[in-house]
């Protein structure tokens, strides 16, 4: 399994992110990974927790970098690859709901649901500027589960 930047630091999948937050927890994984704490660890162990502290290393560097453009685009680039997961997930619940008419008509109404509740999203955040990956976001998840609506 993958494991998301959010899922890695602990932290709640969402555009804004507290820096000073994401610093501290990003310490405190290196401190928990750090390789004086598996000395006496398995190999196997000692190579999960070197793999680990790469991969966090990995994350809050490339978060780093991607600061230097105007807009948080790297937040958004990880909101949609968990968005993408979702979609999955959303497109497996259609296809079970495909031979029960129950469970079709509830499928139905939580894909509206869904819909509707991008159309409100979009409607108050495509207005700002500084918002616009989130839109492109909220954008693809209106198409996806359009999309759902017309398959149902």
């Amino acid at each position: 399994d993958e494991i998301s930047f959010f899922d890695m630091f602990g932290l709640k999948i969402s555009f804004e992110i507290d820096e000073k937050e994401l610093e501290n927890r990003f310490k405190a994984l290196q401190k928990q990974l750090h390789p004086d704490k598996f000395a006496r660890a398995t190999e196997d162990e000692r190579s999960a927790s070197t793999q680990t502290s790469a991969l966090a290393n990995q994350a809050f560097s490339v978060r780093n970098i991607l600061d230097l453009y105007p807009v948080p685009i790297h937040h958004s680039l990880f909101i949609l690859d968990t968005a993408g997961m979702e979609m999955f997930e959303w497109r497996e619940k259609v296809d079970e709901a495909k031979g029960d008419h129950a469970l079709l008509e509830l499928t139905m109404k939580q894909v509206r649901e869904q819909l509707q509740l991008c159309r409100t999203t979009i409607s108050s955040i495509i207005v700002d500027p500084q918002m616009t990956p989130a839109a492109v976001v909220w954008i693809t998840r209106m198409k996806y589960f359009t999309k759902m609506m017309e398959e149902l």
